[in-house]
Parts: C-alpha cells; sequence; structure tokens
C-alpha cells in the first residue's frame, strides 16, 4: 500500500472531521425526514448545506445520496439512508470521507 504524502493525510483529516461535524448529520437527518428538502439537497448540495449554515472546505465539493429505503406496513414507519460524501482533489488523486446516517421516517 503507497505512503499518503502530507497534504494527502491533513486533506483527509480535514475533510473527515467535517462530515462528522454534528451540525451535517443533523442536517442529513433533516433531509432523510422530509422529501422534499432532500430532493434540494441532492440537486444542489452546497446550497443545501450553505442553507444551513455549513460551508464546505475549501477546494472541496460534496454529493448527497438517498442510498436506501424500506417501509414497514405494520409499523406505519420506514428507514432512508442519506449520505454526503465530500471530496478534495489532491495532485492526481482525489480525497474523499463520507458519512451515512439512517433515518426513521413515517411512512
Amino acid at each position: 500500500m503507497p505512503k499518503l504524502s502530507d497534504t494527502t493525510r491533513e486533506t483527509l483529516d480535514e475533510l473527515s472531521r467535517f462530515v462528522a461535524r454534528q451540525e451535517v448529520v443533523d442536517a442529513l437527518e433533516k433531509a432523510g425526514q422530509d422529501k422534499q428538502i432532500l430532493k434540494q439537497a441532492k440537486a444542489d448540495p452546497k446550497g443545501y448545506l450553505r442553507s444551513e449554515g455549513l460551508i464546505l472546505p475549501p477546494g472541496a465539493d460534496a454529493k448527497i445520496l438517498q442510498q436506501s429505503a424500506a417501509v414497514s406496513a405494520q409499523k406505519a414507519s420506514g428507514k432512508i439512508t442519506v449520505s454526503i460524501t465530500v471530496c478534495r482533489k489532491v495532485g492526481k488523486a482525489t480525497v474523499c470521507a463520507t458519512i451515512s446516517i439512517t433515518v426513521v421516517v413515517a411512512a
């Protein structure tokens, strides 16, 4: 396995700290609980994060995805997994950090 450069390691640490922030988790949870907000977040992740008071690290880009959905008819609820991936190009490499959360929503 190749050794990571200091710049790559620092970038990974910075992006990992960003996606692990409670405010990012809260924004994902909010999106997972409302279909319209989730649609907006997926279409314009930077805009959505900005509307939640979050600014991406310099040079970073983000993608918000709905990874899965399951609904239980018996419990009248469901689960949705929402993730955010934040990436930055470092030399020839692209460094990314991802966090996923599962949100229980009313069916």
